[in-house]
């Protein structure tokens, strides 16, 4: 999910004077909640839904975009003829996951419903992702906006699945900030830009 903030700053790069300086890192959600909290990070750009915001009041959220939590497939698993999937379909599939502790609780909350699930693989690899789907005819629970930016292009073009009849799988990508601190003029340029490219998608 790289790819719209290091275009971005790339591009900044260029144009901004030497003293301008980001730091960019990927991090878990529950981290870059912390990190705002404590100091250690100014900004950060995650992707909520509704149960979870209890967990960021204290914390300023904007939101710039709304998506849906898929399920991406492999164009040969049988699921892709159905117009609609339901627990015994989830029950015979396995299943490749983003570390991500909100996907997570989605997935424990569908072994609720379900029962034990099987679990190939956890990993932050798009590559390593598109591999499993494809070679182990796994099923993955991802963010749509996710698989729109990947850097790991083949993520874009896998089919995908609403699972909104079993779940609620809306969420909410945007910026956390702590309302203590104020971003430098700069960073609101960059948000700008970012919000632009993220609006579009």
């Amino acid at each position: 999910m790289l790819k719209p903030f290091l275009n971005e700053y790339l591009a900044m790069y260029q144009d901004v004077p030497t003293k301008f300086n980001m730091e960019i890192s990927q991090e878990t959600v529950t981290q870059i909640i912390d990190g705002i909290r404590s100091h250690r990070i100014n900004l950060g750009f995650i992707a909520i839904n509704d149960s979870n915001k209890a967990e960021i009041h204290d914390l300023e959220f904007k939101p710039v975009h709304a998506g849906h939590l898929k399920l991406f497939l492999s164009p040969d698993n049988q699921l892709v003829k159905k117009q609609k999937i339901n627990i015994e379909d989830l029950q015979k599939q396995r299943f490749a996951l983003f570390n991500d502790p909100y996907n997570d609780r989605i997935f424990e909350h569908l072994q609720y419903l379900c029962g034990p699930l099987k679990t190939v693989i956890k990993t932050d690899d798009g590559w390593a992702m598109y591999t499993t789907i494809k070679k182990a005819n796994a099923v993955a629970l991802v963010r749509d906006w996710q698989t729109s930016y990947s850097s790991y292009e083949p993520l874009q073009k896998l089919p995908s699945l609403d699972i909104s009849n079993l779940i609620d799988d809306r969420f909410y990508l945007g910026w956390l900030t702590n309302p203590k601190y104020t971003t430098s003029r700069y960073t609101q340029e960059f948000i700008k830009h970012v919000d632009a490219q993220i609006k579009d998608c």
